[in-house]
């Protein structure tokens, strides 16, 4: 305590007395014949603390008679928060920490030692996993696995572009060489209307309007397809029907982006494929293509 403090003149030891900033581990002796450097001290558990003994502001203080008299009682200064520890010790509300030499909080008993947390999706298992790590949780999950899946999941996604990019492909090569025949087959008819008076650009959406039908055929008919084998495959057989015990039970979602990527996928593909024959056929000559058209 600072010696400015009024305090300071009700201590039975006034120059025993600490000041803020000391030590709390530390301790005062009126024992003026010892030169003790380090005391245990005894809780009322098992636990022992170990101080150490300040004396360096009594080191040039020779002891008068009256406190040779004192020194036959052991008398010793501790911080004010020491004694606040070894209170809050013997009410178990903390425990001392022989390896640190420290004052901790008693843990509390958990109400609920264990918790079963659910993720959205597998994917957001490791980021629940990293933030209950994080506040100081033991966590157990199969991140290993999920890592392994997610890594199977990027190449299959991969293998699933390829595919889908193949297929594209495909369909636009399809859709060329369909409408290819269908205009030459048809040269005499579009001979006649070009005589009758359409342009050549109306020829070029005649044709192209063509192909933006069946490919929005086509993608009506292939999202209903997806649709119902998505059905087939969620559907679990009833124990009576053994014959389909070999089907697996897989949960598909059919997602907007996904119906959105199929229908324009099918609209480009064939409007893709339609623009050379489209182009083609607006560029015949109409009485060369009656002519040629008869001998076909």
């Amino acid at each position: 305590m600072p010696r400015r403090t009024w305090l300071r003149e009700y201590f039975a030891e006034p120059d025993l007395s600490f000041d803020y900033d000391a030590d709390a581990f530390t301790a005062r002796s009126a024992l003026l014949n010892q030169k003790l450097k380090t005391l245990k001290l005894p809780l009322a558990g098992a636990d022992t603390i170990l101080l150490k003994i300040n004396r360096d502001f009594l080191d040039n203080k020779q002891p008068s008679k009256t406190e040779a008299q004192k020194n036959e009682n052991h008398v010793l200064t501790v911080p004010a928060n020491l004694l606040a520890w070894i209170q809050a010790y013997q009410d178990r509300i903390a425990e001392y920490d022989a390896d640190l030499n420290l004052f901790v909080p008693s843990q509390k008993p958990a109400i609920y030692d264990r918790a079963r947390l659910y993720a959205a999706t597998i994917d957001d298992v490791p980021n629940a996993v990293d933030a209950l790590a994080e506040k100081g949780f033991a966590v157990m999950s199969e991140t290993g696995r999920i890592t392994e899946i997610q890594q199977q999941d990027q190449s299959l996604q991969l293998l699933v572009w390829v595919v889908g990019l193949g297929v594209f492909l495909f369909g636009i090569l399809t859709v060329f060489s369909v409408l290819m025949d269908s205009t030459d087959r048809k040269r005499s008819a579009i001979g006649i209307m070009r005589v009758m008076g359409m342009s050549r650009a109306g020829v070029f959406t005649t044709i192209l309007l063509r192909a933006t039908v069946i490919g929005a055929a086509a993608a009506i008919l292939s999202l209903l397809c997806g649709w119902g084998l998505g059905l087939f495959l969620g559907w679990s057989s009833p124990p009576e029907y053994q014959w389909l015990h070999w089907k697996p039970v897989v949960s598909i979602h059919m997602n907007q982006f996904d119906v959105v990527l199929v229908f324009a996928g099918a609209m480009i593909c064939c409007g893709l494929g339609a623009i050379p024959p489209a182009w083609k056929a607006s560029r015949l000559d109409p009485f060369d293509a009656i002519v040629e058209g008869r001998f076909r």
